[in-house]
């Protein structure tokens, strides 16, 4: 017959398992609810404190034929919240792990060979637990548990920690995939740029940003001089080549703050923050010099044609539909002289000689 004391630690156990199992169910109903991977990591960090006990906790998404990190989050406050693209260390804890696929229990982080992590001395961690986060055959990750007290992990932890990585594994997965239709919905499968749906969302954004704050801008819509030639004449590949070659100019010599997007079949269209009209125009002879080099089309040079429309306070404007159509007008008006050019409310510059 049980003793008393064996009695009331199976009841305290069972009480915890039950406990844990709720935290478990709370907590993961969370992380597969998030859209959004920082929101989602930082659910796998409270998760693993909570039903792990431990002081910190934190998650790296790794890429193991690259031997890097993707991304991490902690709640280590010494070190920043979120991190990205780092090279995984070759004798670290964190490649061993993700590599050998299995749970590394560290009682003491002061003998034991792969911890070797300056961060565990600095915060005083003196064990823990490295558990993969592991889907099918891909390994996304590594997330670990880390107390300033020697402790020994036990089956029940252990438990928790396999149940933690499979919903964690399944949640990162739904991120990725529902982050890949976002991409795939908003990007022009040729060139990667946004496409006319998703720029025309950006283009709303800006318009609204400046009714509220002022923050001036420019809309210029762009069109490729003679694409139809380039088909016709050197074939369909070479005509994607031109307008790939353009959309890679374009996206590069505009700054970061800046958008571009592809509107149509050799219409491109771009968002300039805080131009000015000579800023404006020397961008596009930037872009119609690197293109040229882009291209290495033999049998003529390649051109296009901008009309920009700078929407200020001083100009009154009514809708997005207005600004557009404005920008329209422009590139009409660089078209009908001679191509080869940029209108800038009015002002034609020439963009080859």
């Amino acid at each position: 017959m049980d003793s008393i004391p064996e009695i009331e630690k199976t009841k305290r156990d069972l009480k915890e398992w039950i406990m844990a199992a709720i935290t478990l169910q709370d907590i993961t109903v969370k992380i597969h609810g998030s859209t959004d991977m920082n929101e989602a990591m930082d659910f796998i960090i409270e998760a693993t404190t909570k039903l792990l006990k431990v002081e910190y906790a934190s998650i790296i998404l790794v890429d193991l034929k690259k031997r890097k990190f993707l991304k991490s989050a902690t709640n280590d406050p010494t070190r920043p919240k979120y991190s990205t693209w780092q090279y995984l260390r070759p004798n670290g804890l964190t490649l061993h792990v993700a590599t050998e696929r299995e749970i590394v229990v560290i009682e003491d982080t002061g003998t034991h060979p792969l911890a070797t992590n300056p961060m565990l001395k600095d915060l005083g961690i003196k064990s823990l637990l490295a558990v993969p986060v592991v889907s099918g055959d891909e390994v996304l990750g590594v997330f670990y548990a880390l107390t300033t007290k020697k402790r020994s992990f036990d089956r029940f932890d252990l438990h928790l920690a396999r149940n933690l990585a499979a919903h964690a594994a399944t949640a990162i997965q739904n991120i990725r995939f529902k982050n890949e239709l976002l991409r795939i919905a908003r990007e022009d499968p040729l060139t990667g740029l946004l496409n006319r749906r998703a720029f025309m969302e950006r283009l709303e954004y800006e318009f609204h940003r400046f009714k509220r704050y002022g923050e001036h801008f420019a809309l210029a819509i762009i069109d490729l001089d003679y694409l139809k030639k380039v088909n016709d004449t050197l074939g369909h590949q070479m005509g994607d080549h031109y307008i790939v070659s353009f959309a890679n100019v374009l996206s590069g010599e505009l700054r970061k703050s800046d958008v571009s997007g592809r509107i149509g079949g050799d219409e491109f269209a771009a968002l300039m923050i805080k131009p000015d009209k000579e800023g404006v125009i020397k961008v596009f002879k930037r872009v119609q010099r690197a293109w040229v080099k882009q291209a290495q089309l033999i049998s003529f040079k390649p051109t296009f044609s901008a009309g920009v429309y700078l929407v200020e306070e001083k100009i009154p404007v009514l809708s997005v539909q207005d600004i557009f159509q404005n920008a329209d007008r422009q590139l009409y008006n660089a078209k009908k002289h001679g191509r080869a050019s940029v209108s800038v409310m009015g002002t034609l510059t020439k963009l080859t000689e």
